[in-house]
C-alpha cells in the first residue's frame, strides 16, 4: 500500500473508530447492553472494518490512493450501520422515557460520550501545544548556534606593522615625520619606498638593490655619503634622509600615516623575512630555511611565531591608519557621509562635491582641508577625519567589517552546538584550520538595521523588508478598519431586510473564506493595472515605473481582511443591548448620536478583537504580495506609498528556498522579527481594547 493511501486509510479508520465509540455506547444502552462494552465494540468494528476495506481496495486498485481512502471511510460507516441495525435487543424499553436499569445505562452512555469528547478536547490542546512548541523550537534552534568564521584578513595580521601616530597627518612636522619613519618602519620597507616613491621604479627590484644609489636615483637628491652604497644596504637614517629630501612635506606626512596600518598581506617577502629574523631565536632560524619557503608559508609562520596586537588594543589613530591602507577611498568617503555626517543615502550625491566646511559643519577636520571637496579627499585624509569623529567601537567595527571581513563558512543548529561541540571544533580544525568556531545569534541589531545583501547570509539585514511590511500594514489598516467598521454599522443599524442587503451579507460571509491568492489576482487586475496611474503615483507627479507599489499591496491586503473586520464588527454591534439604544432615544439623541456615543464605544472591544485577528492574517500573507509585484530582493528602503517594496514574508519565503544553510538561519531570524512585530501590533490593539473595556465598566 502506498504511503499516502496508508496514511489516509489510518486517518479515516481512527475517525470512524471515534464515531463508533461515541454512537455505539448509546445504541448498546438502548438495546440493553453494557454501554462500556458497546463503546469498545463500536470502536473496534469501525477501525477494523475501515482498515479491512482499505486493504481489499489496495489489492484491487493498486496506486489509487483516493479510492482506498474513500473506500475505508465507506466500509467503516457501513459496518457501524450494520452493527447498530442488527444487534438484537435484550430489553425492550417501555414508555417514553427510560427508567430503572435502562435509565442508568443511558446515563452511563452519556458519561462515556462526555469522557470521550473531553479526551479528544484535551488531546487537541496537547497536539496544538506540541505543534506550537515544535515550531518555536525549530525557529530558536536555527536562529542561535555555533558558526565557523573565516577571515579574509586575520585580525593579528593587521597589527604586524602598526604603530601609534601622535596626531593628524597635518600637524606632524618634518623632523617628527622623519623620526616616526626611522623608528617604526623596517629598513627593508624604507629601501622599497626609496625605489617606489623616489626612483619611481616598478620593475625588477632585486637587481636594483645591488646597484649604488647614484645610479638608481640619477638626478634625485641624496646625501653624498650614500652615493656609492647599494640601495639594498642603506640604513634607516639614510633611507629616511633620501625620502625627506625628495618628497613634499604633505606626501611625507601621508606616508607616515599609511605605513602605520599596513597588514601582513601588504608586506613584501623581504619584510616578512626581516620580521622573522627579528623575532625568532637563532635555533629556530637554523631549523627553518626561509629562502626556500613559499609566500603563504611565510605568512603562516609570521602569524604562528609572532604575536600581533588585537584590534581592541589599537588606538583610534591606528584603526584609522588600517582603514586608510586597506579600504578604497570611495568607500571611506561613504563612511564619512554615513557615520560622521549621518546623511540619508539619497543626499550623498549632492554632498560629495561640497567642501568639508559645509559637509562637516560642527565636526572635526584639519583647517587646511576646509575648502577641499569631500570627493577629493585621499585615503589618509578621509581616514584621519573618521578617526577624529568616531568612537573607537565604531572604528573597530568598520575595520572588522571592511578589512577583516569575517565570513560564516558553516553553521550548526543550537541542539548540535550544545550536545556535539567537541566534534564540531575538531571537524573545523581539520577542514578549515584558520577558521574560528564561535557562538552567533542570527537575531541582532545589525540584522534588523542593515541593508539586504542577497549574496551573503551572515552580513545581510532585513531593514528594507521590515520597513516595507510596516508601510503595507499601515496602509492596510488605514483603509480596512474605517471601511469595515462603517460597513458593519450600515448593515446592522441602517440596512433593512431587503433582498439586496441579504445578498450583500451572504457575499461578505463567503468572501471571508476565499483563498488569499484570489485577492492577489484581484489586486493585480485592479490596483496594479487598471488604477496604475494612481497607485504608481504618476497622477501626483511621481515617476514610479508601474503600479507594483506599497499602495497596491496595502489596498490588496485591505480587501483580504475587510470581510473579517466587517463580520466581527457586526457581531460586536449586534451584542450591544437594545435597551441602551432605547435609553439614548428616550433622552432625545438622534440615530447617529446613539451609534457614535453609545453603540460604538460599547462594541469597540469586540471590534478590536476582530482587528487583531485580521492583522495577524495580513502580516504573514505572501501570495497576494507576490502577485502585486513585491520584490524578493530589494536593497533600498521604500521611501513612501509609491515605492517598490519587499516584505518580511517574501524574504522568508525566498531564503528558505536557497541551498545555503546559512540563509535558512537568516530566515529563522526573520521569523523571530516577524513574530515580535506581530505581537507588538497585537499588544497595542489589546491595550486599546482593555482601555475601552475599563471605560465601560
Amino acid at each position: 500500500m502506498e504511503r499516502l493511501a496508508l496514511v489516509s486509510a489510518v486517518f479515516f479508520s481512527l475517525l470512524i473508530a471515534i464515531s463508533g465509540s461515541l454512537s455505539t455506547a448509546k445504541v448498546a444502552a438502548r438495546k440493553g447492553y453494557n454501554p462500556y462494552l458497546g463503546s469498545l465494540i463500536g470502536g473496534l468494528v469501525g477501525f477494523g472494518a475501515a482498515m479491512l476495506a482499505a486493504v481489499i481496495l489496495a489489492a484491487l486498485f493498486a496506486g489509487a490512493g483516493a479510492v482506498i481512502g474513500l473506500g475505508s471511510l465507506v466500509g467503516g460507516l457501513a459496518a457501524l450501520m450494520v452493527l447498530w441495525q442488527y444487534v438484537p435487543a435484550r430489553q425492550v424499553e417501555q414508555g417514553v422515557l427510560p427508567s430503572g436499569e435502562a435509565f442508568k445505562r443511558n446515563i452511563k452512555a452519556r458519561h462515556i460520550q462526555g469522557n470521550i469528547m473531553r479526551g479528544l478536547f484535551i488531546l487537541s490542546i496537547v497536539i496544538a501545544l506540541v505543534a506550537l512548541a515544535t515550531l518555536l523550537w525549530t525557529i530558536i534552534n536555527k536562529s542561535i548556534g555555533l558558526t565557523a568564521v573565516q577571515y579574509m584578513v586575520q585580525p593579528e595580521a593587521l597589527t604586524i606593522t602598526s604603530y601609534e601616530i601622535p596626531g593628524d597627518p597635518g600637524p606632524i612636522t618634518l623632523d617628527e615625520a622623519k623620526a616616526l619613519l626611522a623608528e617604526n618602519v623596517r629598513v627593508t620597507r624604507l629601501q622599497d619606498l626609496v625605489l617606489s616613491t623616489v626612483a619611481a621604479e616598478s620593475g625588477d627590484w632585486p637587481e636594483l638593490y645591488a646597484q649604488p644609489v647614484s645610479i638608481v636615483l640619477g638626478d634625485k637628491i641624496y646625501p653624498g655619503t650614500a652615493a656609492a652604497i647599494p640601495v639594498g644596504e642603506l640604513d634607516a637614517a639614510l633611507a629616511v634622509d633620501i625620502l625627506a629630501s625628495n618628497l613634499e612635506l604633505s606626501d611625507l606626512q601621508i606616508l607616515v600615516f599609511t605605513e602605520a596600518g599596513r597588514s601582513l598581506e601588504a608586506l613584501s617577502d623581504r619584510e616578512i623575512t626581516e620580521v622573522l629574523v627579528e623575532r625568532l631565536s637563532p635555533d629556530r632560524l637554523q631549523e627553518l630555511t626561509l629562502s626556500a619557503l613559499d609566500r603563504s608559508v611565510l605568512e603562516e609562520l609570521v602569524l604562528m611565531e609572532t604575536s600581533g596586537r588585537a584590534l581592541s588594543d589599537l588606538s583610534e589613530r591606528e584603526l584609522g591608519a588600517v582603514l586608510a591602507v586597506n579600504v578604497r577611498k570611495a568607500r571611506l568617503r561613504v563612511f564619512l557621509l554615513d557615520n560622521v555626517v549621518k546623511a540619508r543615502e539619497d543626499r550623498w550625491a549632492d554632498l560629495s562635491p561640497m567642501p568639508l566646511n559645509q559637509v562637516l559643519n560642527g565636526k572635526e577636520y584639519p583647517a587646511e582641508l576646509a575648502e577641499v571637496p569631500l570627493n577629493k579627499l585621499s585615503e589618509p585624509q578621509a581616514a584621519s577625519i573618521l578617526a577624529s569623529n568616531l568612537d573607537r567601537n565604531t572604528l573597530e567595527k568598520l575595520v572588522y567589517d571592511n578589512v577583516v571581513q569575517p565570513e560564516v563558512i558553516e553553521s550548526w543548529p543550537l541542539w548540535d552546538s550544545l550536545t556535539d561541540r567537541t566534534a564540531i571544533e575538531d571537524k573545523t580544525a581539520l577542514e578549515n584550520p584558520l577558521a574560528e568556531v564561535k557562538w552567533r545569534s542570527w537575531v541582532n541589531k545589525d540584522f534588523v538595521t542593515s541593508q539586504l545583501d542577497p549574496r551573503r547570509a551572515d552580513i545581510t539585514g532585513i531593514r528594507p523588508a521590515l520597513y516595507g511590511s510596516l508601510l503595507v500594514i499601515a496602509i492596510t489598516m488605514l483603509v480596512a478598519f474605517p471601511v469595515g467598521v462603517g460597513a458593519a454599522i450600515y448593515l446592522e443599524e441602517y440596512a433593512g431586510k431587503s433582498r439586496l442587503n441579504q445578498i450583500i451579507q451572504t457575499n461578505i460571509n463567503n468572501l471571508a473564506g476565499v483563498p488569499s491568492i484570489i485577492y492577489g489576482i484581484l489586486g493585480l487586475a485592479i490596483f496594479v493595472r487598471a488604477l496604475e496611474t494612481v497607485t504608481s503615483g504618476n497622477i501626483f507627479g511621481v515617476d514610479t515605473a508601474n503600479g507594483r507599489t506599497v499602495l497596491s499591496a496595502g489596498f490588496t491586503l485591505a480587501l483580504l481582511i475587510l470581510p473579517m473586520i466587517i463580520i466581527n464588527a457586526q457581531e460586536a454591534i449586534r451584542a450591544v443591548p437594545n435597551s441602551l439604544r432605547q435609553a439614548s432615544y428616550g433622552l432625545g439623541a438622534t440615530h447617529w448620536q446613539t451609534i457614535w456615543n453609545h453603540v460604538l464605544p460599547y462594541a469597540m472591544p469586540g471590534i478590536l478583537t476582530g482587528t487583531i485577528l485580521a492583522i495577524s492574517r495580513a502580516i504573514g500573507e505572501t501570495a497576494p504580495l507576490i502577485l502585486v509585484g513585491g520584490a524578493t530582493y530589494l536593497t533600498q528602503d521604500p521611501k513612501g506609498p509609491f515605492s517598490i517594496f519587499t516584505a518580511l514574508p517574501l524574504l522568508i519565503y525566498r531564503w528558505t528556498t536557497l541551498p545555503q544553510a546559512e540563509f535558512r538561519n537568516a530566515a529563522a531570524a526573520a521569523i523571530v522579527v516577524l513574530l515580535v512585530l506581530l505581537l507588538t501590533m497585537n499588544s497595542i490593539a489589546v491595550i486599546l481594547r482593555n482601555r475601552f473595556s475599563r471605560r465601560l465598566s
